[in-house]
């Protein structure tokens, strides 16, 4: 009864039925127990690559606003040119790093996002 009554305090609501169950966590997340680190190696790498071609994406959009914003003002102007410059070179990099690593594994047949790192204890 105290816990209810904390939880309507607070604003919180009480475990209902829509609730999820700490079984039906565990059975949704059953396979991560059979992940390798080479899979945990190649999901970060990928994860890695994808938002740092986001981000990228989000400063040229944002370089873009304040040169639209500058209103013709030389520094402003500048400033904005400087970050879509290097967003630009960010990316380029986020690219040139995902075709190297797809490169090399075409014409060596390494294959450097997914290494073949043995779990321990198995």
């Amino acid at each position: 009864m105290l816990s209810l009554i904390l939880l309507a305090q607070a604003g919180l609501r009480s475990p209902g039925p829509d609730f999820p169950n700490i079984a039906d966590i565990s059975r949704r997340f059953a396979s991560l127990k059979y992940y390798t680190p080479s899979q945990y190696l190649k999901t970060f790498i990928n994860i890695i690559l994808g938002l740092s071609g986001i981000m990228a994406f989000i400063n040229i959009l944002i370089g873009g606003l304040q040169w639209i914003l500058s209103g013709g003002e030389k520094e402003a102007l500048d400033k904005a040119k400087r970050r879509i410059i290097h967003s630009l070179i960010g990316l380029g990099i986020v690219f040139s790093s995902y075709a190297l690593l797809y490169i090399i594994r075409v014409l060596f047949n390494v294959d450097l996002i997914q290494l073949n790192i043995s779990q321990i204890g198995s």
